[in-house]
């Protein structure tokens, strides 16, 4: 009865997981441009809606392109 060798192992590879940071759901503006937005009331994102509906009371979306603002 003859020993075969066991097939050799492949080498294994180092695996890195995907470190991107997933697309926003809504257009990101620039931070500067978001802060004179919100500074103002109206929305970081499209400069339409309004931010607070009463004093620092915040809307849950934007009016005009429905972002979540609670959550920015």
């Amino acid at each position: 009865m003859s020993a075969e060798a066991a097939p050799a192992m492949p080498a294994l590879e180092s695996w890195e997981p995907q470190r991107a940071e997933p697309p926003a759901p809504y257009p990101r503006p620039p931070f500067w441009l978001a802060l004179r937005r919100g500074a103002t009331n109206h929305c970081p994102v499209c400069g339409e809606g309004r931010v607070f509906q009463g004093y620092l009371k915040l809307v849950p979306e934007c009016e005009a392109c429905h972002t979540p603002l609670g959550k920015l």
